[in-house]
This record gives structure tokens, sequence and C-alpha cells, in this order.
């Protein structure tokens, strides 16, 4: 496996497949990576992630990944390498993941993949003063047609208030990505749910139609 010319996501695919279907390559492909990339962020995580421990303690998992960080000779104090401990940790179930999360997203403001990447995570959905913040910056740094603000708020607005009002708050978020980008499935989804909630049920069909 020459490994050259493939990025870095597509030699971790070829190893996923390899090892989920028991064919002993895996090993060769992750080595093959590292000697053409060197140890990337991505790497350590695939590598901590499918340790035989790490299954049932997610703090082998994050030792591997440190381990890994170290062998890189990569600062634990960059954006790609937090970002990707962080991402890790919430993945593991960690019980610092929200806090972990928090700082980074905090302490890197202007990196609107970690802001992004820190909305998607569960744990932190609950914290809604955090939310608010990764919203403001994402609308301050993603310009006028930036879609995932919008979406972001919506799915805020829906999650903390279930009354009428709210979805139709919502939902003038989400026409507005939906004119810039008419195919993205999850906004037709969302608003289909505003549509229901607000009691237009042939609304709501009419945007699921339009995301199937």
């Amino acid at each position: 496996i020459d490994g050259r010319s493939l990025p870095t996501r597509s030699m971790l695919l070829l190893a996923d497949v390899a090892r989920s279907r028991d064919l002993g390559l895996e090993s060769q492909i992750l080595t093959r990576l590292e000697e053409v990339r060197g140890i990337s962020p991505a790497l350590a995580s695939y590598r901590a992630r499918i340790d035989d421990k790490s299954r049932d303690d997610p703090s082998r998992a994050v030792q591997v990944f440190d381990e890994q960080r170290a062998r890189a000779g990569a600062s634990p104090d960059t954006a790609d390498w937090r970002l990707a401990r962080a991402q890790l940790l919430s993945d593991f179930g960690h019980t610092d993941a929200k806090q972990i999360w928090i700082h980074l997203a905090d302490e890197f403001p202007d990196n609107l993949t970690i802001q992004r990447r820190a909305l998607r995570v569960p744990v932190i959905q609950e914290d809604r003063d955090f939310v608010a913040r990764v919203i403001d910056r994402l609308r301050d740094g993603g310009g006028a047609e930036a879609t995932d603000w919008r979406m972001a708020q919506a799915m805020w607005l829906l999650s903390r208030d279930q009354t009428p009002g709210a979805a139709v708050e919502a939902a003038q978020f989400l026409r507005e990505v939906i004119r810039v980008a008419f195919a993205h499935v999850d906004a037709h989804r969302l608003l289909a749910e505003c549509m229901v909630r607000q009691g237009r049920l042939h609304a709501a069909v009419a945007q699921l139609e339009i995301a199937e």
C-alpha cells in the first residue's frame, strides 16, 4: 500500500474496512500512513478508538491518544490536537468532556471549526448560555449568508421552548437557511417540526417530501 496519493481520511477508512472484515491489514495501513504523513490528530484518535482496552475504559483511550501526540512531538496546546482530544472525550462519554469543550471553544472564539463541532456535542446542549455564545461567534464570523448559526439558533429555540411562538421564530431562521441552501435536508426536516408545532400539518408534509 503506497498511501502517498490518498488523503488521511481515505487511508483511515481503508483501515476501518480491513479491520471490520478481519483482513489483518489495518496495522500495515496505519503504519504506512504514519510513514507517509506522520502522526496526525486523526491517526492518533483512530488508534485510541481501536485500542482493545479503550472500549471498556475511556481513560485508556485518552492515554493512547496522549501517547500518540507525544510520539508526534506535537504541542498539547494546539487547536487541532485539542479539538481531536475533546471529540474523543465526548465520544467515549468522559465526565470531563463538557467542561473541556467549553474551555476549548472559549479559548479559540475565532476558530469556527471548533465552534461548529462544539454545537454538535449532545452534552453541550444543556448549557444554554454557552450555546448562545457559540451562536453569536458563528454569526459574527460566518458572514451574512452563513447557514450554520441559523440552524443552531433554530434548534436552540425549539429545544428551550415548546410553544408555537418559538416554532414561528425558529421557522424564520430555517427559511433563511433554505433560501441560501435549498437542498439542506436537515433544515427542511426541522422546518417540518416547526409546522407540526403550529398545527400546519399539510405544510409539514410538504417539507418532509422535499427532504426525501
